[in-house]
């Protein structure tokens, strides 16, 4: 596996990296990327802004990852998108895309880093409920389908920190992940 910087791939590895992402957040986010088009226009923003963005090569050089990270302020930072191909997923290179923003963090003085995942479709405990009422009791109870990334990110180290009910539309919350990133 390579990691390289979007920045220096071509436009064609852009367009690529822009399906992929409209591609796998097609069922799980249908809003944020509605279309392929908007698709290519995120990844653009990566490149515009003072992102760390990273893709990740297999051993072909075919694209089969990519994240992004930005400091929000103080010493945190926020990973926001990380997509993997899905006939990749499972093999590690989720891991290897957030432990490498990791380090880029945690070398930039970052101590926590923090990402938001949504539910829109009905893959998590927290779907069309009213978490109003008692936040921290749905925080405890939290369950997902497999097809939701939210065990993913807490098999690395991410834990649930709060949650923004409604924030994708009546019954479709925000969950909010963060970990600590300390110097290896």
């Amino acid at each position: 596996m390579v990691a390289s910087e979007i920045a220096n791939v071509g436009s064609a590895d852009v367009d690529h990296v822009a399906r992929m992402m409209f591609v796998s957040f097609r069922e799980l986010s249908p809003d944020w990327l509605p279309t392929l088009s908007v698709a290519r226009e995120k990844v653009a923003d990566l490149l515009r802004t003072e992102c760390f963005s990273r893709v990740m090569r297999d051993e072909t050089g075919e694209i089969v990852g990519a994240i992004s990270g930005v400091h929000a302020y103080g010493r945190l930072w926020e990973l926001h998108p990380l997509v993997v191909a899905p006939h990749c997923r499972r093999r590690g290179y989720g891991r290897s895309l957030v432990e490498d923003l990791e380090r880029h963090v945690s070398a930039n003085g970052g101590l926590t880093l923090q990402l938001g995942t949504s539910d829109e479709s009905d893959r998590t405990s927290l779907f069309g409920r009213d978490l109003y009422p008692d936040i921290p009791c749905f925080i405890s109870r939290l369950r997902a389908t497999p097809e939701h990334p939210l065990d993913f990110y807490r098999r690395l180290g991410f834990a649930v920190v709060g949650l923004i009910p409604d924030a994708e539309g009546p019954g479709r919350p925000s969950i909010l992940m963060a970990k600590a990133v300390r110097h290896r």
